[in-house]
């Protein structure tokens, strides 16, 4: 009926997708930022092992990394554990490998390195083969609601709330 052929309703269908997208991703990120602003619920705090966030974290990506043939890299010792409420955790990193994953070109490589240092903490670092960030914009990064130039250039799907929240989560 109201399409004038099949390349018009696959062109429909691709923006119906990438709004629901958007929708899934404005939801998710508003709700995590309203969690961690009120905290209003007490942590639900356990030992959990860095192989359990990487494997979250294979999981919850692995569409998009099986799509754009984006290797998910591991390093470090993944025997570590760490004290925390792991589903914030976990949904703190997705934010974070999700903005590698969409700064990232087709058939490139994302790390998950995980490092212990002096005292017990542990850094964990994700790092992508992306074009990187403008050195004017690196400070603004983590504030609410900050996009990039190349971001908006690029017409990536974006809120500019995801980092924002990874950092007080993480």
């Amino acid at each position: 009926g109201h399409f004038r052929g099949e390349e018009e309703m696959q062109e429909y269908i691709e923006i119906i997708a990438r709004n629901a997208e958007f929708l899934k991703t404005v939801s998710s990120q508003t709700f995590y930022l309203t969690y961690v602003e009120r905290m209003t619920e007490p942590l639900s705090l356990d030992w959990v092992s860095l192989s359990w966030l990487y494997a979250g974290l294979l999981h919850l990506n692995r569409f998009a990394f099986r799509k754009r043939n984006i290797e998910f890299v591991l390093s470090g010792d993944m025997t570590l554990e760490l004290f925390i409420d792991r589903n914030l955790m976990l949904n703190g990193l997705q934010m974070i490998v999700d903005n590698a994953i969409k700064f990232s070109d087709d058939n490139k490589r994302i790390w998950f390195r995980v490092d212990p240092i002096l005292g017990g903490d542990i850094i964990i670092e994700v790092e992508d083969e992306g074009s990187g960030i403008a050195p004017d914009e690196i400070p603004f990064i983590w504030e609410l609601n900050f996009r990039g130039r190349s971001s908006i250039e690029k017409r990536l799907i974006g809120t500019g709330i995801g980092l924002n929240v990874a950092r007080r989560i993480v």
